[in-house]
């Protein structure tokens, strides 16, 4: 945006995923693809405002709650064969899905917990090769790790 008279304040919504809300060019790291307005007020009091798409693709990098860390997923490298088992898991559906290193989803799968405990054995289709994502979520948990397929 041009004109108008300095100083300018910069006002950007949603602030949620970026690192400043009231700068000109804040970094912007939302978890899903994001509608960002950017409102710019002149000293006297004029304004205008633009938007901008930030779109999100491939995985999500992380582990995002306390059952997480009770989810194994083996062995690692695998030929095709993966277990996954908790017992920590809360009786629910997950999904599980294999991403290749560009970001695609090549596999899903949908898992199911009894009695807070989870036993899957998963035979990977035999295309999947190389350095793969695992996400395993549901409504409250969402786990991504990395394995080896060979």
């Amino acid at each position: 945006m041009s004109g108008g008279t300095s100083p300018y304040t910069y006002s950007w919504s949603p602030s949620q995923g970026l690192n400043q809300d009231n700068t000109a060019n804040p970094a912007a790291s939302p978890i899903g693809s994001t509608i960002y307005t950017m409102t710019v007020t002149d000293s006297k009091g004029c304004s205008n405002s633009k938007s901008v798409t930030v779109t999100v693709n491939g995985v999500p990098v992380g582990i995002f709650n306390g059952y997480a860390s009770s989810i194994n997923l083996y062995p690692n490298p695998t030929s095709s064969r993966l277990f996954i088992t908790s017992d920590l898991i809360p009786g629910k559906e997950l999904k599980l899905e294999v991403f290749n290193p560009q970001g695609i989803s090549v596999y899903e799968n949908l898992l199911y917990s009894s009695n807070g405990t989870l036993d899957a054995t998963i035979d990977l289709p035999e295309d999947i090769k190389g350095l793969v994502m695992i996400k395993l979520s549901s409504n409250d948990l969402l786990v991504v790790r990395k394995i080896m397929v060979e």
